[in-house]
C-alpha cells in the first residue's frame, strides 16, 4: 500500500491538521481555565454564603442550657439548644446538633451519623471553635458540610453546674452549582469542538490559498518545455511565494532564452562547419590539382607558370580564410580585447586606402580635425572589409565618407553596382552568405559577418541602404572627441 495514502503528507492536510490541533488545544486550554475559574468562583460564592449563614445560626444558638437534675438529661439540653435555631435553617440547611459526651444524643433535622465519619472525627477532635468544612457526597448528592464546636454552660436553679461540648453540623446542597458547572463544561466542550472545526476549515482554506501557487508551480515545472515558450505564473500571493514565482518566471525565461540560444548556436555551428568545409574544399582541391600539374616534368612552361600563379592565389585565399576563421572563433569564445586610442579619422582613412587598396580610385571624404576614440585595428578591419566588399561586388565610383552625427561618427561606403536583392538584405551579415551570381566572387563569405561582430564590439551599429545602381553600408561608432589644438599632436595616433 502506498505510504502516502496511509499517512497524508500534503501541505494542505498538514497545515489544516496543525491549525485544527492548535485551535483545539487553545480552545480546550482556554475553556478549561475559564471553566475552572468559573467553577471555583461559583463554589466559593456559594460556600461563603453557606459559611456566613452557618456562622450566624451557630451564634444564635444558646450558650446556656437549663437542667433539672443530675445526671443531666441529654434530651432536655438538646431541646433547649434546638429551640434556639431558626426554623428556616432547620428546614433548608438541614442542621443538627450532637452531644457526644451525653451518649451521642442528637437533635435537629440532620442526623450526624449520615455524615462521613472522617469529617466528624476531624470536627470533634478540633480544639478550635472555628467552623470546619468540606465538600462531600451524601446520599449520592454533592453537598457542602460544615461543622463546629460550641461550648454550652449547664445551669441548674440559677447556678452553673458544668459545661458540655455541643457539635453543630449543617449540610448545604450544591446540586444547582454542580448543574451550572456541568453546563459550563458542556458549553466549553462544544465551543472547543466548534473552534477546532473552524480552525481546520481556516487551515484548509489557508493551505489551499498557499498551496495553489505551489501546485501551479509544480505543474509548470512538470510541463516545462524550454523549447516552446517560457512558463509564466502570476505573482499575486504572499511576498515569499511571489519571490519564488518571480524567480521561477525569470529562470524559465532565462532557460528558454539559453536553450534557444543553444539551439541557434548548434544550428550555426552545424552550418558553419558545413560552410567551412565547403570553403576549404575549393582552394584545397584547386591546389592539389595544380600541384599535380607542377609535378609533371613534361608540362609546358606557360602551363606550369599559370599553375604556380593559381596555387599562389588559392594559398592566399586559404590564408585569408584561416585568419577570418580565427577572428570569428575569438568572437564566439568572447576572448576579444578592445584597445582604444584617439586618432584623426581623415588621416586614418586616407592611409588605410593607400596601404590596402592602392590604385583602386577610391574616394575618401572626411572633414579635417575629426577625432575618434576607439580601437584603431578594428576600425581599420570594419572599413577595409566594407571597401573590399564594394570592390568585389560593386562598381565604381566607390566612395568612403566620414561625417559627425552628434556625438557619433558615421562612416559610409558606397558602390554603384546592381544593388542587393531585397530578400538578401537581412542575410548579408550571415557567415558564408553570398548573394546571387551578380554579387558573388572569390571572397570567404566572412567579411561582412566580421564587420557586424566588430561593430557590436565597438558599441556601434551598421545599416544597409540599397537600390539598383547604388549600395551603401553605414557604420555608426560612438566616442567622437573634441580636444584642443595644443593637445592634438601628442594625442593623435599615427
Amino acid at each position: 500500500m502506498n505510504r502516502r495514502s496511509v499517512m497524508p503528507r500534503t501541505l494542505g492536510v498538514r497545515l489544516g491538521g496543525t491549525l485544527a490541533l492548535i485551535a483545539i488545544l487553545a480552545a480546550v486550554s482556554t475553556g478549561s481555565l475559564i471553566t475552572w475559574f468559573a467553577s471555583t468562583n461559583i463554589l466559593m460564592a456559594q460556600q461563603n454564603l453557606a459559611l456566613a449563614e452557618f456562622t450566624r445560626d451557630v451564634q444564635g444558638i444558646k450558650s446556656k442550657a437549663t437542667v433539672s437534675g443530675e445526671p443531666w438529661n441529654a434530651l432536655e439540653v438538646l431541646d433547649g439548644l434546638v429551640s434556639s435555631v431558626p426554623s428556616s435553617s432547620l428546614d433548608v440547611g438541614r442542621m443538627g446538633i450532637v452531644l457526644p459526651s451525653l451518649g451521642q444524643a442528637s437533635g435537629g433535622t440532620l442526623d450526624p451519623r449520615q455524615l462521613p465519619a472522617t469529617f466528624r472525627e476531624r470536627v470533634e477532635h478540633n480544639a478550635r471553635t472555628a467552623p470546619d468544612f468540606s465538600r462531600e457526597t451524601v446520599a449520592g448528592q454533592s453537598v457542602f458540610v460544615v461543622g463546629t464546636r460550641k461550648v454550652v454552660t449547664l445551669v441548674r436553679a440559677g447556678s452553673e453546674v458544668g459545661t458540655v461540648d455541643a457539635f453543630v453540623y449543617a449540610v448545604y446542597p450544591f446540586s444547582a452549582q454542580d448543574d451550572q458547572i456541568r453546563a459550563l463544561s458542556s458549553t466549553s466542550i462544544v465551543l472547543s469542538s466548534m473552534i477546532g472545526v473552524a480552525g481546520a476549515a481556516v487551515g484548509w482554506l489557508l493551505a489551499r490559498q498557499l498551496t495553489r501557487p505551489v501546485l501551479e508551480l509544480r505543474r509548470a515545472i512538470e510541463q516545462f518545455d524550454a523549447g516552446v515558450e517560457p512558463a509564466t505564473l502570476p505573482a499575486n500571493t504572499v511576498d515569499e511565494l511571489d519571490g519564488v514565482i518571480t524567480s521561477f518566471n525569470e529562470m524559465s525565461e532565462q532557460l528558454h532564452r539559453s536553450v534557444s540560444e543553444l539551439k541557434d548556436s548548434e544550428e550555426r555551428a552545424r552550418r558553419f562547419v558545413a560552410d567551412v568545409s565547403h570553403e576549404l574544399r575549393t582552394p584545397t582541391a584547386a591546389m592539389v590539382a595544380l600541384a599535380d600539374v607542377l609535378g609533371h616534368a613534361e608540362a609546358p612552361g606557360p602551363l606550369r607558370a599559370e599553375a604556380g600563379t593559381l596555387i599562389s592565389s588559392s594559398a592566399r585565399r586559404l590564408a585569408n580564410l584561416t585568419e577570418d576563421l580565427l577572428e570569428i572563433s575569438r568572437f564566439d569564445s568572447h576572448s576579444i580585447v578592445i584597445s582604444k586610442d584617439v586618432f584623426d579619422v581623415k588621416m586614418r582613412l586616407r592611409d588605410l586606402v593607400e596601404a590596402r587598396f592602392p590604385g583602386s580610385g577610391i574616394e575618401v571624404h572626411s572633414p579635417a580635425g575629426l577625432l575618434l576614440e576607439t580601437d584603431p585595428r578594428r576600425f581599420d578591419l570594419v572599413v577595409s572589409n566594407l571597401v573590399a566588399n564594394a570592390l568585389r561586388h560593386g562598381l565604381p565610383p566607390i566612395v568612403v565618407d566620414a561625417c559627425p552625427m552628434g556625438p557619433e561618427l558615421r562612416v559610409s561606403v558606397t558602390d554603384h553596382g546592381d544593388g542587393i536583392p531585397a530578400a538578401d538584405v537581412e542575410k548579408v551579415f550571415y557567415r558564408f552568405f553570398k548573394s546571387d551570381s551578380s554579387r558573388s566572387g572569390d571572397g570567404t563569405g566572412l567579411g561582412l559577418s566580421l564587420v557586424l561582430e566588430n561593430i557590436k564590439a565597438l558599441d556601434g551599429r551598421v545599416e544597409i541602404a540599397t537600390s539598383p545602381g547604388e549600395t551603401t553600408f553605414c557604420a555608426t561608432l560612438p566616442r567622437l572627441v573634441q580636444i584642443d589644438e595644443a593637445e592634438r599632436a601628442s594625442t593623435i595616433s599615427p
